[in-house]
C-alpha cells in the first residue's frame, strides 16, 4: 500500500515536471532548459554533421553526442508516456496511453528517437539512411512545446481554419486559372517552357507567390498582360492568409485577457502584465481608448479588497502599481 503510495507520488511529480503543470517550479523550469539545450545540441550536430571535413575529423565526437541525447529523450518519452495517466483526459492505464501517444507532441517525441533505433531492426540502403538521418530535424518541433508563443500560434490557426483553408483554395483556383490562360497566350511561341498546362503552373507558382525566378517569362503582349494582371492578384493573394493570422492572434490575445479577467484568484504580478500587454495592443492600434479603458476598469475592479489593500485600509503596492499604467499619448486623429 506504502509502495503504491510511493509511486503514484513520483508518477505526479514527474507528470508536474514534464508538463510544466506549475509556472513557479523551479525543477521544472530547469527540467525544460536541459531539453531546449538538448535540442539545440542535436540539431547542430546534424548541420555540422553534413560538413565532410568536419563530419571526418569529428566522427566519434557525433556518435556519442547522438547516443546520449537519444537516450535522454527516450527517457523522457518512456517518463512522459508513464506519467499522463495523471491528466484527466489520459486516465485510463492502456487506452490513456495510447491516445497519448497518438497526440502530435507525443508523435513528435516518437519520431526524434526513431531514427536511431530502426537500423539496429530493418536493414536499409545507404540513402535511406541517410533520409532516417535528416528525420532527427524533427526534433526543432519538440521546442514548441515549451513555447507559450507556438501554443498561441496552434490556436489561432485552429480559430481561423476555415478561412485559412478558403484562402488557400482561392490560391489553388487562381494559380489554375492563371496556367490555363498562360498556356494558351505563349504555348505556340514558347513550346518548350510552356508545352502544357502543368509545366506552366511552375511560371504561375513563381508569379503568385512574387518570387519570379525569371526562368520563365512570357514573351507575347498578351502573355505580358496577363502576367502583370496575376502578378498583382497574387500581392493580394498572399497577402491575405498572413491578416487573417494577425487578426486571429490579436482576438486571442483578448479572449485570454478576457479570461484571466474573470478568474478571481489572479495574483496581482498577473494583473499588472494583463495591463502591460492591453497597453501594448491599445500602442499597436489593435485597441481602441475605450476598448482599453474597459479592460482596464474589468482588471481592477476584479481585484479582492483583500489584494487591493495592505490590511490597514491603505491601496496595496501591487494596487497602486496597477494604477499607474501609464497611459499611452493618443494618436493624432484620435
Amino acid at each position: 500500500m506504502n509502495q503504491t503510495k510511493c509511486e503514484m507520488k513520483i508518477k505526479a511529480r514527474v507528470h508536474q515536471v514534464l508538463e510544466a503543470t506549475d509556472p513557479e517550479d523551479r525543477t521544472a523550469r530547469w527540467v525544460m532548459i536541459f531539453i531546449t539545450a538538448l535540442i539545440i545540441i542535436s540539431i547542430l550536430s546534424v548541420i555540422l554533421e553534413s560538413v565532410p571535413s568536419i563530419s571526418d575529423q569529428y566522427r566519434e565526437f557525433f556518435v556519442a553526442s547522438e547516443i546520449i541525447i537519444v537516450a535522454i529523450f527516450t527517457i523522457e518519452y518512456a517518463l512522459r508516456l508513464w506519467s499522463c495517466t495523471e491528466d484527466r483526459r489520459y486516465q485510463q492505464p492502456i487506452m490513456g496511453r495510447l491516445k497519448y501517444a497518438l497526440t502530435i507532441f507525443a508523435l513528435i517525441d516518437l519520431v526524434a528517437i526513431l531514427p536511431f533505433y530502426l537500423p539496429f531492426f530493418v536493414a536499409f540502403d545507404a540513402r535511406f539512411l541517410r533520409v532516417l538521418r535528416l528525420i532527427r530535424f524533427v526534433r526543432v518541433a519538440k521546442l514548441a512545446r515549451y513555447s507559450e508563443s507556438a501554443g498561441l500560434m496552434a490556436r489561432v490557426i485552429r480559430r481561423e481554419k476555415e478561412s485559412l483553408v478558403f484562402t488557400f483554395f482561392l490560391i489553388i483556383v487562381l494559380m489554375v486559372f492563371a496556367s490555363c490562360l498562360m498556356f494558351q497566350a505563349e504555348n505556340e511561341v514558347q513550346p518548350e517552357k510552356f508545352g502544357s498546362i502543368p509545366d506552366t503552373m511552375w511560371w504561375a507558382i513563381a508569379t503568385i507567390t512574387t518570387v519570379g525566378y525569371g526562368d520563365v517569362v512570357p514573351i507575347t503582349p498578351i502573355g505580358k498582360a496577363l502576367g502583370a494582371f496575376i502578378a498583382i492578384l497574387g500581392v493580394g493573394m498572399v497577402a491575405m492568409p498572413a491578416g487573417i493570422i494577425v487578426s486571429g492572434y490579436i482576438e486571442e490575445i483578448k479572449t485570454d485577457c478576457e479570461e484571466l479577467v474573470k478568474n478571481e484568484t489572479l495574483i496581482p504580478e498577473k494583473r499588472i502584465e494583463l495591463l502591460e500587454r492591453l497597453a501594448k495592443l491599445k500602442e499597436e492600434g489593435a485597441l481602441t481608448t475605450d476598448e482599453f479603458d474597459l479592460q482596464k476598469a474589468e482588471l481592477l475592479n476584479s481585484i479582492p479588497k483583500t489584494d487591493a489593500t495592505d490590511g490597514q485600509g491603505a491601496p496595496s503596492p501591487s494596487y497602486q502599481q496597477a494604477l499607474k499604467i501609464p497611459e499611452l499619448p493618443k494618436k493624432v486623429g484620435e
